[in-house]
């Protein structure tokens, strides 16, 4: 092999054992990275669900809860849990008003502060579409099992609003 050759070989094996290094540092890396994941999940409790379908809110003046958007969980011990809410409604307006109230239903208990309103006024329009989210934050829940959903009540006779891409998020921290 002439003198080329041999420094073209040399470059090609400083080339390949640089790739080596570096796919070692990225797999290292990545696996860390991976374990300080898993070791974050296993801090904080975390549960979400989502409801993508339309929901139409029939029958007006009565609470709804929003269908197959329920999130279950259990504490091991009394904890302070976050809870957040998010959706779209579109109210349709008439010739008065028309508005939805949202709220947090807990263990088949409603939670009336806070609540979410939206709505239109005095037909502004045909309809309105709405950005909608509720948080709650409750300092020191019971241990055991529990069940949070959403409670919706409408005001619209004429045409009834609906939601659609919903989802609840819950956390849970050490009192």
């Amino acid at each position: 092999m002439g003198k080329g050759g041999k420094v073209l070989a040399l470059i090609a094996i400083l080339i390949g054992a640089g790739g080596l290094a570096f796919g070692f540092f990225a797999w290292n890396s990545v696996n860390k990275l991976q374990t300080e994941l898993d070791n974050i999940e296993s801090l904080n409790n975390v549960w979400y669900n989502k409801s993508i379908g339309v929901f139409t809110l029939t029958p007006a003046f009565t609470w709804l809860e929003i269908p197959n958007l329920i999130v279950k969980f259990t504490l091991e011990s009394n904890a302070s849990i976050y809870l957040s809410f998010t959706g779209r409604a579109t109210v349709f307006s008439d010739l008065d008003y028309s508005r939805v109230l949202f709220s947090f239903k807990i263990d088949g208990e409603q939670i009336t502060d806070p609540m979410a309103m939206v709505g239109t006024y005095e037909g502004g329009s045909t309809s309105v579409h709405f950005s909608v989210h509720l948080q709650h934050f409750i300092e020191n829940m019971g241990a055991g099992s529990h069940n949070v959903t959403i409670f919706v009540i409408q005001w619209n006779t004429v045409l009834p609003p609906y939601l659609r891409e919903n989802s609840i998020f819950v956390q849970s921290f050490a009192p």
